[in-house]
């Protein structure tokens, strides 16, 4: 038979597993979206010293054609894929793969938002290096017509890695209680 006394402790151990749990998730939440806020500005940052980098080289033909091997030049120092679009979808530029074998990039969330001239950012999985990537891309400007768009993606495997640890350590905490 429960007693009052076993009543009270059944009842705040309950009680605390599920303040503890609530506040886990909530931590966890706030990890997650604090840290990829935090990639997204540093990625959006590095769009737009990309595009003022590339501002010369969206001018023409001529110039276009130049763009793939400088932008592979400026991204060998960094782990960031950037790619350099057209307004037609087109890929003029990659700092990871052969903008040749690119399909079109017209239906792609961030890029489409870009080139109506707003910051697109998407979440997806990629095919490519089977990871989890962060996009975000910026219009490329000349006064006040739109010439493209700059795509600055990273993989979201330090996050994931970090909320993976925070996640373990906080499911230890609760069962120990």
């Amino acid at each position: 038979k429960w007693g009052i006394k076993s009543r009270l402790i059944i009842t705040y151990l309950v009680l605390i597993l599920m303040t503890m749990s609530l506040l886990s998730s909530y931590l966890l939440w706030f990890f997650y979206q604090n840290n990829l806020k935090i990639l997204t500005d540093s990625l959006l940052t590095n769009a737009r010293v990309t595009e003022q980098f590339l501002e010369d080289y969206m001018k023409g033909p001529k110039e276009k054609s130049d763009i793939d091997q400088r932008l592979k030049e400026l991204a060998s120092k960094s782990d960031l894929r950037i790619t350099v679009i057209d307004v037609n979808g087109a890929v003029l530029a990659d700092s990871w793969e052969n903008r040749a074998l690119m399909e079109n990039h017209l239906e792609r969330p961030e890029v489409s938002a870009a080139l109506v001239g707003g910051i697109g950012q998407s979440i997806r999985y990629s095919t490519t290096i089977n990871q989890n990537m962060l996009y975000v891309s910026i219009p490329i400007w000349h006064g006040s017509e739109v010439l493209g768009s700059v795509r600055v993606a990273s993989t979201l495997a330090a996050v994931d890695a970090g909320f993976n640890s925070i996640k373990s350590t906080l499911l230890a905490t609760i069962f120990l209680t």
